[in-house]
């Protein structure tokens, strides 16, 4: 009887230790491995769309796909990126909406996902780089409005967006759908939202993150390069969100609003679900919000194009 205690001693320290190493670095490498795609994704000619299909090479040689799809001429483009698990493809009914207004778009897929080479998901910080290519890929497109664009990005995409764009004075609005504003918090609420562990458990992902990609969460802050941008921002959140909470998307408004312009639009709806919800609405405040900020404007910007992580 005397040995009990010991076993459950013995016992209660491995679930501690499992809890502590193997669950996080497990659920941490599940999340960074590419997502791939099994090729069946509809194209831009199934919504009527014309469309360039363009492979570009990201600064550290991942391939990064793209479809391009032109808008009338001298007119400004539009960049599309997903969220995690999502692709170009899944942003297809928007780009008809943002197309028909006139807007060039550009739907790139982010790499390990949709069409694009396989490399580990970073949860913006290297997708950054694809959203870079991507951008000068569009500017280099004839007939596309070279002083000015536009950005549509879904939940870890506006990460990869805003690390990618916050210095690049031609980026003039950004629609961010479901975003967050620090890498770090956002892994908390995980943990806990998500995955139904205590907010700590968090703490060792974050140091396997730091392992797997060199960087710790902290240092990916959409919020510090929204801050640097002069652009104009619109963002979408569903209260009902439960895997970017609505409290992220408020933070990271009402930290950029200190210095820029924005507006916070709630939809009552789950993640990326605010289309959904209310479709004829959301693109009447997508469409209009792009039209109002891309119109030619006097050129009173100052900041260079320093794009990416420092």
């Amino acid at each position: 009887m005397k040995r009990l205690p010991r076993i459950l001693s013995f016992v209660v320290l491995t679930l501690i230790i499992v809890c502590l190493g193997v669950i996080p670095f497990y659920l941490t490498w599940i999340n960074m491995t590419p997502q791939g795609s099994d090729g069946r994704y509809p194209s831009p000619d199934k919504f009527g769309l014309e469309y360039q299909t363009l492979d570009l090479i990201a600064q550290d040689g991942v391939l990064i796909r793209a479809w391009f799809i032109k808008g009338d001429s001298d007119s400004p483009g539009i960049i599309m990126v997903h969220g995690k698990g999502g692709s170009k493809a899944g942003l297809l009914h928007l780009a008809r909406v943002i197309n028909q207004a006139g807007f060039h778009v550009m739907a790139v897929d982010l790499r390990g996902h949709g069409e694009s080479g396989k490399a580990k998901t970073t949860f913006g910080l290297n997708e950054a780089m694809d959203v870079e290519v991507a951008v000068h890929a569009l500017l280099n497109q004839k007939g596309v409005n070279q002083s000015r664009f536009g950005v549509y990005a879904q939940s870890m995409g506006t990460a990869a967006a805003l690390l990618a764009l916050g210095r690049n004075f031609k980026a003039k609005a950004f629609v961010l759908d479901s975003a967050w504003d620090s890498l770090d918090k956002q892994m908390e609420e995980t943990a806990e939202n998500i995955y139904g562990l205590p907010r700590f458990v968090s703490v060792p992902s974050m140091f396997f993150y730091k392992l797997l990609s060199s960087k710790w969460p902290s240092e990916v802050s959409p919020l510090e390069h929204a801050m640097i941008s002069a652009a104009h921002f619109l963002i979408i959140h569903g209260d009902e969100d439960e895997t970017v909470s609505i409290e992220r998307g408020r933070s990271l408004f009402e930290g950029l609003t200190q210095k820029q312009s924005g507006e916070f639009k709630t939809f009552s709806a789950g993640h990326t679900g605010a289309w959904g919800s209310a479709p004829q609405e959301y693109e009447r405040l997508m469409t209009d919000f792009f039209r109002m900020n891309l119109a030619e404007k006097s050129k009173k910007d100052t900041f260079a194009f320093e794009p990416g992580v420092e």
